[in-house]
């Protein structure tokens, strides 16, 4: 499925609720290696500015677990009815989400506490991340070098604690 990542002209990822953090992270450290990047979720209404831009040459990562919030559901189900590919992250054939995955992957998320696990999903993510870096290293260092000169040019980080 990296390939799919790769192939795309953009990459939207929509993950709302327990699974923002997922999808900021994802969003976050992908978007040192492609420019193409953006995250969407429920605090922001420019999202619905972002499927009218979508198209067959994207990608859609879907994030999602129970209790699956219709924001994400209904994104990923109007983007791939719009052409997009969708890739999601969820935890069972039985997510909305499966049936309408080009590729799905899935991650188990019960927990015996009150609130679920994301640390399956969260390996997952990063695994993902590593072989896109392995696979994108050259392009991201230079990236990850650019972005060290502009802070050090703003002085936004400290040298010492």
């Amino acid at each position: 499925f990296v390939n799919i990542i790769f192939s795309s002209q953009k990459i939207y990822i929509i993950a709302n609720r327990s699974a923002l953090s997922l999808g900021h992270f994802f969003f976050f450290q992908l978007k040192k290696m492609i420019s193409d990047v953006f995250l969407l979720s429920n605090f922001d209404d420019g999202i619905f500015d972002m499927l009218r831009e979508m198209g067959p040459e994207d990608v859609i990562l879907a994030i999602s677990f129970p209790r699956f919030t219709k924001l994400t559901i209904n994104f990923a189900q109007y983007a791939k009815k719009g052409g997009a590919k969708l890739i999601s992250v969820t935890d069972k054939k039985t997510s909305p989400l499966y049936k309408i995955s080009d590729v799905c992957l899935f991650c188990p998320y019960e927990s015996s506490a009150f609130f679920n696990s994301n640390v399956a999903a969260m390996a997952l993510l990063n695994a993902t991340l590593s072989e896109m870096f392995n696979q994108k290293h050259n392009s991201t260092i230079s990236n990850l070098k650019k972005e060290a000169a502009i802070r050090l040019k703003l002085d936004l980080l400290r040298s010492k604690g």
